[in-house]
């Protein structure tokens, strides 16, 4: 109760079909799961979106599964600030703030393979989320660059 449980698993072991489970390096059979975040991706700004997407959508997707599976509440997907298209910020008093974004408008986003494909993960996410009456509630964050420690 309480704790922090990792599991590793091999997110383009199941290539483009997303209906095929993970195989954890761990059993998560005998645990209460309360979450599960997903924070596994190939990152590659030079690569195309269809060598990206086995990992990056159906690997998201076969992640999302296994919390439904072990009737997790909450499913957290570390997706990428690349997901968002360029939008201008909105003023709001005396800061900035931006309006939600749409997954119309995610699935817009054309420019570089890795961006696309965090955002189809994430909009295909969304309707994975909405259409399922399992109660797993979906969290989506977007970090900006992340780069090797110096």
């Amino acid at each position: 109760e309480g704790r922090l449980q990792f599991a590793c698993a091999d997110l383009a072991a199941g290539d483009d079909d997303a209906n095929q489970p993970l195989q954890l390096t761990s059993s998560m059979s005998e645990l209460r799961v309360t979450a599960v975040v997903c924070n596994g991706a190939k990152v590659s700004h030079a690569s195309a979106y269809k060598d990206l997407r086995a990992v990056n959508v159906f690997g998201a997707l076969r992640c999302f599964r296994l919390a439904v599976s072990v009737r997790a509440r909450r499913f957290v997907f570390v997706s990428s600030i690349a997901a968002v298209p360029p939008r201008p910020v909105e003023a709001d008093g005396g800061g900035a703030s931006f309006a939600p974004i749409t997954p119309s408008e995610l699935l817009s986003r054309r420019d570089d393979g890795y961006g696309q494909s965090k955002a189809v993960a994430e909009a295909a996410l969304f309707h994975a989320a909405t259409s399922s009456a399992d109660g797993c509630t979906l969290r989506i964050v977007r970090p900006s660059l992340i780069g090797p420690h110096r």
